[in-house]
């Protein structure tokens, strides 16, 4: 309960500064074993934060200032072999913004269905949900297993 602009009540505990930004990745994973026509499960990495990060708007109540970094460690299992699978994993970015860099963490979700990719990520105090093409680097999962690829996910990180 607020009792004038910026003062809360004795007890009450002030609202988290808000996150809203529509954000878009590009990232390189490496799949091992990689997609094949068995099912199977794997890891996918991108070694590090080394996709890029670009979003608009503001992450913890702080306006985001240019492109950031981002990076995923998970692990996989494909359910139709070539045209699905599911993963669990860790999400890094940093974004620039005003007041110095912003650091999160957080748990991701995922699953493909061909060549699209929808994700799920939890924050501490926010969240991410986007969708995007999955464009295989090295392999076709038909002769040779994919065991790297593009993902690009465009998506909205809110509060």
């Amino acid at each position: 309960m607020l009792l004038a602009p910026g003062i809360a009540a004795a007890g009450a505990q002030p609202a988290a500064p808000a996150t809203d930004a529509v954000c878009v990745n590009a990232l390189t994973l490496t799949l091992s074993p990689g997609f094949s026509p068995r099912p199977a499960s794997g890891t996918s990495t991108t070694g590090g934060e080394t996709g890029t990060l670009v979003c608009t708007g503001t992450v913890g109540g702080r306006r985001i200032s240019g492109p950031g970094t981002v990076g995923v460690q998970e692990t996989y299992a494909t359910g139709a072999a070539c045209l699905s699978d599911s993963s669990h994993g860790e999400v890094t970015i940093t974004l620039p913004a005003i007041g110095g860099p912003v650091h999160i963490a957080g748990a991701l979700t995922g699953y493909r269905l061909g060549l699209v990719e929808v994700v799920d990520i939890a924050f501490p105090q926010a969240r991410f949900h986007g969708t995007g093409p999955v464009l295989p680097l090295s392999g076709d999962c038909l002769l040779a297993p994919i065991t790297r690829a593009l993902v690009s996910i465009t998506g909205i990180l809110h509060s």
